[in-house]
């Protein structure tokens, strides 16, 4: 039987969920990379410290709730996941503002420097990003109790705005 014809089973569904997760993320770390640096110091006030900061306390908001909603599962449930969705929010945003940069390379570089910052200040944004990497790391781990939209609650960000960022990952992606 060719690998297309086997029928997967909800257990070998979710591990191949995890693993193209990790495969994903191979190489990825929950800082900002180099070329999120780059592009950030570009901006007329470096956003970095913001960004970071911002995710510490959305992180920090993520465990409280995690733990919370989870007495029965270890800590390192919540930090694992925490992790991965850290992982990909820096691998998203480098990718978003990879996108917006080489879009605005054409214009004039105050513009250019206007556009990236205005993007990396837009809490809003970064809130949208942050629940929608929790949220893939939460479904790709095939999470019963922390189903959508449990993440838009402890983010604090409404179904439209995610629905936006989905939006602008998909075509980054694509």
């Amino acid at each position: 039987i060719s690998s297309k014809e086997k029928k997967l089973t909800p257990v070998s569904d979710a591990n191949q969920s995890v693993i193209q997760l990790h495969l994903l993320l191979e190489g990825c770390l929950p800082e900002p990379s180099e070329i999120l640096t780059k592009i950030c110091s570009c901006c007329h006030r470096d956003p970095l410290r913001s960004i970071t900061l911002r995710i510490e306390a959305m992180s920090k908001t993520f465990l409280h709730a995690f733990k919370a909603d989870s007495m029965n599962s270890p800590d390192n449930f919540a930090l694992l996941r925490l992790q991965l969705s850290q992982n990909l929010y820096y691998k998203l945003l480098s990718a978003v503002g990879n996108d917006e940069d080489r879009k605005m390379s054409f214009g004039n570089v105050p513009t250019r420097s206007a556009s990236l910052q205005s993007m990396f200040e837009h809490d809003l944004f970064h809130k949208s990003l942050f629940a929608l990497c929790i949220e893939i790391v939460l479904f790709s781990y095939n999470s019963h109790s922390k189903i959508f939209p449990w993440v838009l609650s402890i983010i604090d960000i409404s179904p439209y705005h995610f629905y936006k960022v989905i939006e602008v990952v998909i075509k980054v992606e694509s």
